[in-house]
This record gives structure tokens, sequence and C-alpha cells, in this order.
């Protein structure tokens, strides 16, 4: 099961566990950006969420079809959750 589905049902049973459970596996998650074009979670809220459950988590930011303030208000976001 994907990190995202986790983050995305917080009522999950085993979201205490997770991470012992996958970090044998993976030291990182990478939380790729809309790539359906429809509305979902950001890619930095996911990773900050992840992240707050104790994984290392790095979001991607896809350019396309965004503005330069858009891109920016992104990029600041991410500073702000402390996102790689």
């Amino acid at each position: 099961m994907s990190a995202s589905r986790m983050v995305a049902s917080p009522g999950f049973p085993g979201d205490e566990t997770w991470n012992t459970v996958v970090s044998p596996i993976a030291d990182g998650f990478l939380i790729p950006d809309n790539h359906i074009g429809r509305a979902t979670v950001s890619s930095i809220a996911v990773a900050h969420e992840v992240a707050l459950m104790g994984g290392r988590a790095i979001a991607c930011l896809n350019a396309r079809d965004r503005n330069v303030l858009g891109f920016r208000r992104d990029l600041l976001t991410a500073a702000a959750y402390g996102v790689d």
C-alpha cells in the first residue's frame, strides 16, 4: 500500500507501525505530483504527513501547467514544512 493511501485514511489499522514494517525495505518515499489532471492532495502535504509518521519523504513538483506564482507558493510551502 502506498504512503499516500495510508495518509489519506487516518484511521487505517497499522498507521502507528507502518514505519517499522517498511523501514527494512525502503529508506525513503518518493511522493509524485498530480499526474492525472484532477484535484488531489498536494504532494507536499502528503510528504509532510509521511515525515510526521517517521518516514523520509521526497515530494515531486511538476512545473507544467503552473504559473510562476503557483510554483513559488509550492516551494515556500515545502520550505515551511521542511519537505525535501
